[in-house]
């Protein structure tokens, strides 16, 4: 399969290295020159039949590309699809976005407009990380064993969601299969829900995202686990996602839709 990542972070440079050493032809994209060049390098010392193509242009990295997958942090998500309908793509698009309503409205103005149809897109988000960042940190063995979120909407295509089922799968993720507004999650703003975490090793403090229905195999997967590994999911998604509540955060209790 021909595949552009875009966006060579922690996330993205792991996505790149692992789906090329699956035999997938790759091609990555970062905004910053001196991302790409550390990727171009890696590229080189990897064994040949597990290389990838670094461009300087998003337009060429998705110009033979299947798939497309969006690995950049939320606030510049929306240049990315004014690039890709800026290209004319017309394959297939996911992310892996901790959230997921801003993504999918994001989608709908600038691939998908009445029953005009761009791009396919399925909205997807891999349980995985680490505290160190960058695509010096990316590791092709990230995602093994990880929860991978897969949106199943009323207008997704089913073989485009099983086209990404089958390829996170054999990344050794475990497939979740979700519908928007599914899960509700809630910011819990009494003081026992502050926690301080480490984000790239430095103290924050940010509030614990709780699922409401506690018996949901997402609770433990998406919440319990990496809460546990002091992890919190996308915290700075969600900062960028929902200002307006944070800065409210210490005075009231806010239901916000995580749309996993």
């Amino acid at each position: 399969m021909n595949i552009a990542v875009i966006g060579l972070g922690l996330i993205g440079g792991s996505l790149l290295q692992a789906l090329a050493a699956g035999g997938h032809r790759m091609w990555g994209y970062d905004s910053d020159p001196a991302t790409r060049a550390t990727a171009r390098t890696a590229a080189a010392q990897a064994p040949p039949e597990a290389r990838w193509q670094v461009t300087g242009e998003l337009r060429d990295a998705v110009a033979h590309a299947d798939l497309v997958v969006i690995a950049v942090p939320f606030p510049s998500v929306d240049e990315v699809l004014h690039g890709l309908m800026s290209a004319g793509y017309t394959g297939l698009v996911t992310d892996v976005t901790g959230v997921k309503a801003p993504v999918r409205d994001l989608v709908a103005q600038r691939l998908h407009s009445g029953h005009w149809r761009l791009a396919g897109y399925v909205g997807g988000h891999p349980m995985a990380g680490r505290e160190t960042s960058g695509f010096a940190a990316a590791d092709p063995s990230l995602f093994t064993g990880a929860p991978w979120v897969l949106c199943l909407e009323p207008d997704t295509s089913m073989a485009d969601w099983l086209t990404l089922a089958d390829l996170v799968t054999r990344l050794g993720a475990r497939v979740f299969r979700v519908v928007v507004f599914e899960v509700r999650v809630v910011l819990r703003l009494k003081h026992d829900m502050l926690i301080l975490v480490a984000l790239n090793q430095l103290s924050c403090e940010v509030v614990l995202v709780q699922a409401l229905h506690d018996n949901h195999p997402l609770t433990f997967a998406l919440v319990v686990e990496p809460a546990r590994q002091h992890r919190i999911p996308d915290v700075d998604d969600l900062i960028h996602a929902l200002p307006d509540a944070l800065l409210r955060a210490a005075r009231r209790l806010f239901d916000i839709v995580w749309v996993v």
